[in-house]
């Protein structure tokens, strides 16, 4: 209580610091709760941050502090731009602080920065909400700010912390935007706007699109006469240009970068669909109501019970006019339908519709909530004991909607109910007695109210953002696996020493090659090109628009990719069970094998085009590579398997294999899980997830005679039935080395190799091309023996082609950032 008491004393001078200070003082407190290192075992990972974040801060960090080049890197996948990677997730200027942490403590630093930002926020909403009440009300400005920091949303959302610096600044963006349709100058709105354009284009786009209807209600509120609205808006037009122009730099090229994803061109919905009740829009304002970051469509926008009240005190209240309670209403009800509809969502998203995270502008709402409560608190004195009272129950309202008709929704549960009456009722109180509305910030009432309202904000926070990622496990492999790295890589002759490429077999960490450092496959990430997610789906590995792995690899997609080593977290006998890579080394509880079919980074294929439709016509991946190979080498690499006593059902497939070899399958129909057992033991051999990627599974060695069960795991809904759904295939060793000596016996002798520079030499046979194992991009530039620019084709879509006479020829490439010229002579 005098904790309290004394910092709302300190608020009337100093209420910026003290909203920061507090909304820090909280999250450190809920560190402290959920045991985030260095106050226990578990981190503040979760979700993206987990996946991407970490793994790309590491791998800013570690170009920084070597040297690298910025434009390109291989330990994105089979290799991308950085530079469109960097623009889109680390563009925040703390960020280049990372240089100065030790690597270890890296994810602790993004723990504060996080922290920091949200902070910030808090403050930045104090700031906006007292040039609103002309400085007025300050201990209220401070509780709202709070609980902007500390907002359902975030809850949500706080490992984004590439949202974060443009969730932080949206308050004073507002507030520039204020001052222009106030007739002042643009200059806090140019600047912020600027800043979040820069720190990510993405909220600076949501943010952009609810100014429209905002500074409709601003000028309408405030309407000065047609000749200065329309100044106003001209104003506010050209300084959001200079805004985008001044990050031109980064946005031409990331624009270009975007195109090449699978996000551009959305297809614009064909009708108007509801996805969710007023009732469970409403259950989204209460207390502990679980977030939603997945495929729902249910937004995050608490901001505290209380808060429901004192919004309702502005349209209760006599000190605003009808007007201006109409344009609040309808900028209110404007948010529930763009949550609630898909014409609406696609335009907030950007003309696209968003695989997860939903509602992605709910930061506004709940600034446009918090705005309208303080509004409403300035107005309270003059209300009486009824219009008191209604305010005072609108929260109950809210939950008894909730109880009588969202029983069932996944996000409630028994403790939301009583957590969110017990609020109520003390809330209540106040509006009872009306203590809080007395004279003075020294009043009992309000010290007592900020207590109630700090503990509901850190309560929610602590149940609908926990922390279960333990620091131990996510770094498990990291020290192994770059052990395993060097390992490989003073062992390779393969490319002259100067590329190894690694197929890690866990995929916890989707960017592990960004952590830990070595070239990969695999990649996560929004800037990932439609190439990738073709190819690698179209040859059986796990692929979406915005990954691709390797789950589902087989020796011969291994071989054209140019996997040279196989990162593994379990041994794999050669001799029972795994005969398409060797055993070559091992650290700690982590093991190295190196691929049995191997394939230099530039190899040579027949002349001709590679279409990927050539192959589409094919029933499954599997086939796919054989009518590949065939073409390369004239030989398949797979034949269907010799089963015997094969048995179908619904989820469920069984047989005993006639011979010897590495067997694969593939299923048509739908699963989620699928199991693998075999006469050999009783336990599971292998276990294949997320198969709704439909990627081939690797059966393992079998003997004759083995007896193989493969069952799903799924809800038994839509999954593949029969013998027309499943393929099983065995793989032919013979023809694949024969497919490694047709393609491998010409090949790039490389002489350096850098990120965003390679040069080799081939003496190119007659009737050959050169196939790089690296994606097509228009960035790269090549040219051959000094002089003759040389035009990139692709190799089935994605792989990059060279066309050149026959004879020796020196080549050279280089990568250049695709628009960054034109980006800069816009920014300049």
């Amino acid at each position: 209580m005098i904790w309290i008491r004394d910092r709302l004393r300190a608020a009337r001078k100093h209420p910026y610091s003290v909203t920061f200070a507090a909304t820090l003082f909280m999250l450190l407190i809920y560190s402290v709760i959920q045991g985030i290192y260095p106050f226990g075992e578990y981190t503040f990972l979760r979700k993206d941050l987990y996946h991407q974040y970490l793994p790309f801060l590491a791998e800013l960090r570690r170009r920084l502090l070597t040297g690298q080049s910025l434009k390109y890197s291989f330990r994105l996948g089979m290799g991308a731009s950085f530079y469109a990677l960097f623009v889109y997730y680390l563009t925040d200027p703390l960020n280049l602080l990372s240089v100065v942490i030790p690597e270890e403590y890296l994810l602790e630093y993004m723990t504060f920065i996080a922290y920091i930002k949200m902070s910030l926020g808090a403050s930045f909403m104090c700031r906006y909400l007292r040039y609103r009440g002309k400085g007025e009300r300050t201990v209220y400005a401070v509780m709202l700010g709070i609980c902007y920091g500390l907002s359902g949303f975030l809850a949500a959302y706080d490992w984004n912390v590439m949202w974060l610096w443009g969730i932080a600044l949206a308050p004073l963006v507002l507030m520039g935007a204020e001052k222009i349709a106030d007739g002042e100058r643009a200059v806090l709105y140019t600047l912020t706007m600027t800043l979040t354009v820069m720190s990510n284009y993405y909220i600076a786009m949501v943010t952009g699109i609810f100014l429209i209807p905002y500074f409709l209600t601003l000028c309408f509120d405030n309407f000065r006469g047609i000749r200065n609205t329309l100044v106003s808006w001209l104003k506010l037009f050209f300084s959001t240009l200079l805004a985008g122009g001044l990050s031109a730099f980064l946005l031409v090229p990331e624009a270009w970068a975007i195109m090449q994803t699978s996000f551009a061109g959305g297809d614009f919905p064909d009708g108007l669909e509801f996805y969710m009740s007023i009732p469970t829009l409403m259950m989204r304002s209460l207390a502990a109501a679980g977030v939603e970051t997945g495929l729902s469509h249910e937004p995050n926008i608490y901001a505290s019970v209380v808060v429901l009240s004192f919004a309702a005190l502005f349209f209760l209240g006599r000190k605003f006019s009808l007007e201006q309670k109409i344009t609040r209403a309808l900028l209110l009800v404007l948010f529930y339908f763009s949550f609630n509809t898909n014409l609406l969502e696609y335009i907030w998203h950007g003309m696209n519709y968003p695989d997860s995270l939903p509602a992605r502008q709910g930061f506004l709402f709940v600034a446009v909530l918090l705005i309208t409560a303080y509004e409403g608190l300035d107005g309270a004195g003059r209300l009486g004991g009824l219009r008191l009272g209604i305010a005072a129950f609108i929260p109950a309202v809210f939950l008894v909607t909730a109880i009588v008709f969202c029983r069932d929704d996944s996000h409630v549960t028994d403790h939301m109910w009583i957590i969110n009456t017990v609020f109520i009722i003390l809330y209540l109180g106040f509006f009872v007695f009306r203590v809080f509305f007395g004279k003075g910030y020294t009043c009992k009432g309000v010290y007592v109210l900020c207590m109630i309202l700090m503990a509901e904000l850190l309560l929610n926070f602590n149940i609908t953002s926990e922390r279960n990622v333990s620091r131990e496990g996510y770094f498990a492999h990291t020290k192994s696996f770059a052990a395993l790295r060097d390992m490989a890589e003073s062992d390779n002759r393969l490319n002259q020493g100067h590329f190894t490429r690694f197929d890690a077999v866990d995929e916890r960490i989707r960017n592990d090659a960004c952590l830990t450092g070595y070239n990969g496959d695999a990649f996560f990430s929004s800037t990932l090109g439609e190439a990738a997610e073709d190819f690698y789906g179209s040859f059986g590995m796990k692929s979406s628009r915005v990954h691709c792995m390797a789950t589902g690899l087989t020796p011969f997609t291994g071989a054209l990719l140019g996997i040279d080593y196989v990162l593994a977290d379990e041994f794999r006998n050669n001799e029972t069970d795994y005969d398409v890579a060797f055993y070559t080394g091992e650290y700690d509880d982590d093991y190295l094998y190196r691929s049995m079919y191997m394939l230099p980074f530039g190899y040579t294929v027949p002349c001709g085009t590679y279409d990927p439709a050539d192959v589409a016509m094919a029933a499954d991946p599997v086939k796919r590579q054989n009518i590949v190979a065939l073409r390369l080498a004239g030989e398949p690499v797979f034949e269907e398997a010799d089963i015997t006593d094969a048995s179908y059902g619904k989820g469920h497939a069984e047989f005993t294999v006639s011979c010897d070899g590495h067997y694969y399958a593939y299923i048509t129909g739908e699963a989620d899980e699928i199991k693998e057992y075999t006469s050999r033991s009783d336990e599971a051999w292998g276990t294949f997830d997320e198969m709704k990627y439909r990627s081939i599974m690797d059966l393992g060695r079998l003997e004759s005679g083995d007896r193989v069960r493969l069952e799903s795991e799924g809800d038994g809904e839509d999954e593949w039935d029969g013998e027309s759904d499943i393929g099983i295939y065995r793989f032919i060793p013979e023809n694949m080395v024969r497919v490694e000596e047709a393609l491998g016996n010409t090949s790039l002798t490389l002489t350096e190799f850098e990120d965003d520079r390679i040069e080799g030499i081939i003496d190119l046979p007659k009737g050959r091309s050169l196939v790089l194992a690296m994606p097509y991009d228009e960035g790269w530039e090549v040219v051959a023996d000094g002089y003759e620019k040389v035009e990139p084709e692709r190799f089935y879509g994605y792989l990059m082609k060279l066309d050149l006479t026959p004879g020796l020829h020196q080549i050279s490439l280089v990568y250049h950032i695709p628009y960054l010229i034109p980006g800069i002579i816009i920014s300049a």
